[in-house]
């Protein structure tokens, strides 16, 4: 199963990288910040402290004459991780 989908490269996410050493991921639905920790590390041979997890729910969207809903967006697992003082990943150079 793979893990790790993306990095998430914003103008927000490359300043957090910049002052406080975190990075922004886009994981496997079924994954769990122990599971993306180990990935992450074993992938940029970096060393995690901490992780935040994000659940976003996919929006639902509905036909504009009848109201019924059609179609809705995937949702999306995000998990921010704190990286180790000094380790540096070179996605988010600036």
């Amino acid at each position: 199963m793979i893990i790790l989908k993306r990095p998430i490269v914003t103008e927000k996410t490359t300043a957090e990288y910049e002052s406080e050493n975190k990075v922004t991921f886009e994981v496997a639905l079924k994954a769990n910040k122990i599971a993306a920790a180990k990935a992450l590390e074993e992938v940029y041979g970096v060393k995690v402290e901490a992780s935040w997890v994000i659940n976003r729910l996919g929006k639902k969207k509905a036909n504009r004459l009848t109201r019924k809903i059609e179609r809705k967006s995937s949702d999306k697992k995000i998990i921010k991780f704190k990286l180790k003082k000094g380790d540096k990943i070179d996605l988010f150079k600036a």
